[in-house]
């Protein structure tokens, strides 16, 4: 991998940290100004679901633009890497008993999801900023 791959996946890795975290402030923001206040429910809804979506997107769509090349790869690994040091840093802020097993298994099983949901998304999100950064035509890309 070159430089610029190591730079755009750093800097996705900090965007799935600044996402996630906006994500959760936004969404309390919501929840508490909206919901809380029997305020329109349906438009608290739709708002949690654009916010979540664009939340799981966006760091792999920043990660593609920055890599020029190989966005789905350099996409994946940045969910992957971003996604499992958010849950380790955010996830769990209360002390984890490791002796139990009942408490180490919820904590690891959200390590593996919060990774493999967010590396799946992110690497479909750099694939698309990689194609929407190459200016080649499918025909010419046939040919090589």
């Amino acid at each position: 991998m070159r430089h610029r791959h190591l730079f755009a996946i750093a800097i996705g890795v900090l965007a799935v940290v600044a996402c996630q975290q906006g994500v959760l402030r936004i969404g309390r923001l919501i929840e508490t100004c909206c919901i809380a206040e029997n305020r329109s429910a349906v438009w608290a809804g739709i708002a949690m679901n654009l916010l979540f979506t664009i939340g799981i997107l966006l760091p792999g769509f920043i990660a593609g633009l920055v890599a020029r090349s190989r966005g789905i790869l350099v996409g994946f690994l940045a969910g992957l890497v971003g996604g499992i040091l958010y849950s380790a840093a955010f996830g769990f802020v209360s002390p984890v008993d490791w002796g139990a097993a009942l408490t180490s298994g919820p904590m690891l099983l959200s390590l593996v999801g919060t990774g493999v949901t967010l590396s799946v998304s992110c690497a479909a999100a750099g694939g698309a900023a990689e194609a929407l950064r190459s200016n080649t035509s499918l025909e010419r890309t046939r040919g090589r």
